[in-house]
């Protein structure tokens, strides 16, 4: 659980830049572990930062896993040139995004949409069965 601390005023609402620990929260406790590869780090230590771990662990990793209660695509522009070199680089984040990783993911949405209904476009050409399709959605929807 998280634990409030003062902050400055023009701080509060504020995310932390990377992922982890928003700005005005702490721990109130060290992590128990138990004796497996998961690792839990945030950006309460002073010295030693998200980015830093990913940045060493990219160099060394086939495969990171993330789980982050707020996101920013900041965080792996920071890490540009690093996350590349892992195979698999996966992000299971919260619900709390900042408008600008809001903004990349509805235009990273609509590429995908986009290339989705040009294959379908094209599919259809080769594949009978879907040249059909579009005369007996319309037959069925005029019932």
């Amino acid at each position: 659980m998280s634990k409030s601390k003062k902050v400055k005023k023009d701080q509060l609402g504020l995310g932390d830049e990377l992922l982890g620990t928003r700005l005005g929260e702490a721990r109130d406790s060290a992590p128990k572990k138990s004796g497996t590869d998961l690792f839990i780090i945030d950006n309460s230590d002073q010295d030693w930062k998200v980015r830093d771990y990913l940045h060493d662990w990219c160099q060394l990793s086939q495969s990171i896993d993330i789980a982050s209660g707020f996101f920013e695509i900041g965080s792996l522009l920071a890490l540009d040139g690093e996350w590349q070199k892992v195979d698999k680089f996966r992000i299971l984040m919260g619900d709390e995004v900042s408008l600008r990783t809001k903004k990349v993911f509805d235009q990273g949405l609509e590429n995908i949409t986009h290339r989705l209904d040009s294959s379908i476009e094209t599919e259809k050409e080769t594949n009978d069965f879907l040249v059909g399709v579009p005369a007996i959605v319309e037959a069925i929807s005029s019932l």
